[in-house]
């Protein structure tokens, strides 16, 4: 534990070229590293830009398509591996034609 949440953090656990992927909050300081966003940081961003731009109508249209794509993404954790293969695939598709958007 370390209470800072700053750069000297991370390259102290991970190294100045930190490698693999690290899941977090999008926090400055993780910018060197290949960052995972989480499902509930990346939707409220997404919310808080629409909710700052409400005439934008591409912007809510991105959000639902968030929101549904992680609904699928849920639901599809349960199913068989073979399955979720195939789903992952898929959902991975629409998120690269949402990002491409």
């Amino acid at each position: 534990m370390d209470p800072s949440r700053g750069r000297g953090v991370i390259t102290d656990l991970l190294g100045e070229k930190p490698g693999g992927h690290v899941a977090c909050d999008g926090w400055k300081p993780y910018r060197i590293c290949r960052v995972q966003r989480r499902w509930a940081h990346l939707i409220r961003e997404v919310r808080t830009i629409s909710r700052k731009n409400p005439e934008d109508r591409e912007c809510k249209k991105a959000l639902a398509r968030l929101r549904t794509i992680y609904g699928d993404a849920k639901r599809s954790s349960k199913d068989p591996t073979r399955v979720r293969k195939r789903h992952k695939r898929m959902l991975e598709t629409r998120m690269r034609r949402l990002i491409n958007r």
